[in-house]
């Protein structure tokens, strides 16, 4: 592959100029252009580029299909760029107008850094549950509960890591976020909560705060976020530039932390909750239907990136109920791509994809079999 992939895709499609926001995802550069003409025209040009799988537009993107390099080429096109993956003033006026792209574009933003750590949590679990299941690794051994809590730590910490990313998109400082989260699933706090658990009613300064468990959360952390984006810009206008660097990380763990615990975490929880238990019952009403719902238009969602509005539920699931429901459902629709995957490259006469369409099949298979194998956390339908 090229190492000059990512300047020659720069060039194509108009230069740094005509980019308004860059980003990516797990396989593709995600860009939104000022006059997407230029791209289009050279659209078969950058298809023709060795290393480029496809290019796709769609949602009021210029997306550029690359594969698991895709890192890479995204650091060489923004290397000695003024580009980064935060929208400038242009692109932020642009998604106001737009409230459903917007929403879809802060998801994306907040979940895309960290698909590759959930994709390799997950398959480190599968393998650690096919050993057992083997025979091969006793749960009762201390190697069993080490290899556990390395593959499944980032569901633990999910509310700090989340946190980071969505003070990286709301742009606000990325560690007072992630100490917000912290504070809140550390031992002392939930101590607080005692033997009653969830809804332990304490008080803060004579303020009556309804505790939860904040552990792999997903809400909570993106609304807390979001507040302290504003909280910081409104610090920073009226605290002196020479005092900034200690009273507004200060003021912000100050109020933030309470306010997190006593209004967004709770809030948080609750709507997490809630349209959690409305997909398990629409799944519990009608599961055939449902299956070939979701099945049948889930890469359709992929495509035009509708899948970061479920995801969230996935994982709210999986941490309020120990399980999901909508997983086993999307294995339907990866099966069917790695068998037109693998039949593509039975087929194919194409070598420069031969291997790409096999390994996509191989990874398709493996991956949707080690994500099924744990009923306790994939419940089949």
């Amino acid at each position: 592959m090229s190492e000059n992939l990512g300047k020659k895709i720069l060039s194509l499609v108009g230069g740094q100029d005509n980019i308004t926001n860059i980003t990516h995802c797990a396989t593709r550069l995600r860009m939104r252009l000022a006059n997407s003409e230029i791209a289009h025209k050279n659209k078969a040009k950058i298809e023709s580029l060795d290393g480029v799988i496809s290019v796709v537009e769609k949602a009021g993107q210029f997306q550029v299909v690359i594969g698991p390099a895709v890192p890479q080429i995204y650091d060489q096109l923004i290397e000695n760029t003024d580009l980064t993956s935060s929208e400038n003033e242009h692109t932020a006026k642009e998604e106001n107008t737009n409230w459903f792209l917007k929403l879809m574009d802060v998801i994306g933003g907040i979940f895309t850094p960290l698909l590759p750590l959930f994709a390799g949590s997950g398959v480190f679990r599968g393998l650690v549950l096919l050993a057992t299941q083997l025979n091969w690794l006793s749960t009762s051994s201390s190697t069993y509960h080490i290899l556990t809590v390395a593959s499944t730590a980032v569901f633990y910490f999910l509310p700090i890591m989340l946190a980071v990313t969505a003070a990286e998109k709301f742009k606000c400082d990325k560690f007072v976020a992630a100490a917000i989260m912290g504070a809140l699933i550390m031992p002392e706090f939930m101590k607080l909560m005692g033997s009653t658990g969830n809804g332990t009613v304490v008080h803060f300064f004579g303020i009556p705060l309804v505790l939860m468990t904040y552990t792999s959360t997903v809400v909570p952390a993106i609304l807390a976020t979001w507040c302290l984006s504003y909280l910081e810009k409104w610090l920073r206008s009226w605290i002196p530039t020479n005092l900034q660097l200690l009273f507004v990380p200060l003021i912000s763990l100050f109020v933030m932390v309470p306010l997190t615990a006593g209004v967004f975490g709770p809030f948080g929880v609750y709507v997490g909750e809630g349209i959690s238990n409305v997909i398990n019952w629409l799944m519990n009403l009608n599961g055939w239907v449902a299956g070939a719902l979701i099945g049948g238009v889930w890469n359709i969602f992929v495509i035009f990136g509708l899948q970061w509005a479920v995801n969230p539920v996935m994982i709210n699931n999986i941490s309020s109920l120990g399980y999901d429901y909508i997983v086993p459902l999307t294995c339907a629709a990866n099966f069917g791509m790695a068998g037109a995957t693998l039949g593509t490259f039975v087929r194919t006469k194409d070598k420069k994809n031969e291997g790409l369409f096999y390994l996509s099949a191989f990874i398709n298979f493996l991956c949707r079999h080690y994500r099924t194998s744990d009923i306790r956390y994939w419940n089949p339908l």
